[in-house]
């Protein structure tokens, strides 16, 4: 508080006001004790308007009169009657940093005092990379947050005392302070979950030992445990790891490419030792394109990128890159492999569809070789089913099955040639259901737009 003394305005608002004080205050010790009551749960907000009357000191001049009326208005938000509820957890893993393919030993323990909410505790646990929460953070692992349903203040406090004793800087009430910067960008994304395990049992001391096996990505991860007990007990807790090697390698390749394509794909290195090294890169390809081997010079902390120059080959629907990377005096060895989907360069055109019936197990068709066609790019499919209703013919089959659409019409249309996708639909027509008891388009539809 700004002041050696104020008379305080406090109140305890929540979708209105549920009690207000008149409080005496001292700049020694500004501290107000609010009684709380059972019926402020799950949350209030507590309100106080500092004011400070004209004091003797210092003395007005032309410029500025310091011993002016002054206030302050400040609010904080409270939790109320979450204890009760509340599942301690702590979580921990043997060592903070792993090599690729380690296995990390994470274990998590239920610290509340009750014996029973332990023996029926469920546990939900996830490693997931940070790089993707940097993107979009996941606040529903928070369960007792989102189960309590916090309550807004909906209350507006005004005062004309800014305007009589002067001021005019206008503050807004109860913005939280800037500063500190955004949080820290990530090295690298994988979208990956690396562990998902949905109901697990710890032990009836609500202790639980779990050994997750981590990938090949060389990032941090993000373990969390959501535990609820019963029907009114929920807790959460988390802690990171991450893996590392003497030399990061990440794949600087497209992942898609079209046939004949000229293009640069290689790899990314970061030398994280404090010593200078020197590496030899081999890269190998499926199918061959017959890439050179290269010795490249790391200093210590240095990052780099190494490419080659490739044509796309043709009638190939993906390529394996294998990058194998050793040091030339020394230990250090490591093998990247990643997959670049290959999409033609003209799409395939249907150019003639015939339906026919057999006779006698027999089918004579002519048939000529389009001239215009790319050579050795053309096929010609067969399709035999015992009825027309025995099975769509091999053209319609993969067109229903790269249908790109995804309202619940067209849901329906792609669905009616297969039971399984029938079933499930039908199992989440509810969600599609709005308030006058009509099908919506799509689960989040703001427009009205149903039939």
């Amino acid at each position: 508080m700004p002041f050696r003394e104020a008379t305080a305005l406090v109140t305890v608002e929540r979708e209105g006001i549920l009690n207000s004080y008149i409080r005496n205050l001292s700049g020694k010790e500004p501290v107000i004790e609010v009684p709380i009551e059972s019926s402020f749960a799950p949350n209030v907000f507590v309100s106080v308007l500092a004011v400070r009357g004209r004091v003797d000191s210092p003395k007005e001049t032309a410029l500025v009169d310091l011993a002016k009326p002054s206030f302050r208005l400040g609010m904080a938000q409270i939790r109320v009657g979450w204890k009760p509820f509340e599942v301690p957890v702590r979580i921990e893993t043997d060592k903070t940093v792993y090599g690729t393919r380690q296995k990390a030993k994470v274990k998590i323990q239920i610290d509340h005092p009750s014996i029973q909410v332990k023996k029926n505790s469920k546990i939900t646990l996830a490693a997931v990379d940070q790089g993707l929460l940097e993107l979009k953070s996941n606040n529903t692992w928070d369960l007792l947050k989102a189960m309590m349903n916090q309550r807004g203040n909906s209350v507006q406090t005004s005062t004309a005392q800014l305007h009589v004793v002067g001021r005019r800087h206008f503050g807004l009430k109860s913005l939280p302070p800037g500063g500190g910067g955004g949080g820290a960008t990530t090295r690298e994304l994988f979208d990956t979950l690396l562990f998902w395990k949905p109901d697990l049992k710890p032990d009836e001391n609500g202790f639980l030992e779990v050994e997750i096996p981590l990938n090949d990505s060389l990032t941090s991860f993000k373990i969390v445990a959501i535990v609820h007990s019963g029907k009114d007990k929920f807790g959460s807790g988390s802690t990171q790891i991450r893996t590392t090697k003497d030399v990061l390698i990440y794949p600087s390749i497209a992942p898609f490419a079209r046939e004949k394509d000229e293009i640069l794909s290689g790899i990314s290195l970061k030398n994280t030792t404090e010593r200078n090294l020197e590496l030899e890169i081999s890269p190998r390809t499926s199918p061959d394109l017959k890439l050179e081997t290269k010795n490249i010079q790391l200093k210590a902390g240095e990052s780099t990128n190494v490419y080659w120059n490739l044509s796309i080959p043709i009638q190939k629907e993906e390529i394996v890159y294998e990058f194998q990377t050793k040091e030339t005096n020394g230990t250090f060895t490591d093998s990247v492999r990643f997959r670049q989907k290959v999409g033609e360069s003209i799409p395939v055109r249907v150019l003639q569809s015939t339906f026919r019936r057999l006779e006698d197990g027999k089918l004579s068709l002519p048939i000529q070789e389009n001239q215009e066609a790319i050579a050795g790019s053309g096929q010609i499919e067969v399709s035999l089913k015992s009825s027309l209703t025995g099975g769509a013919i091999l053209s319609s089959k993969e067109y229903m099955n790269r249908y790109p659409y995804s309202c619940l019409e067209q849901k329906l249309s792609k669905a009616i040639s297969s039971e399984k996708d029938w079933d499930q639909i039908m199992n989440q027509l509810n969600t599609y259901l709005d308030g006058d008891g009509l099908l919506k388009f799509f689960l989040c539809l703001c427009m009205e737009a149903k039939y």
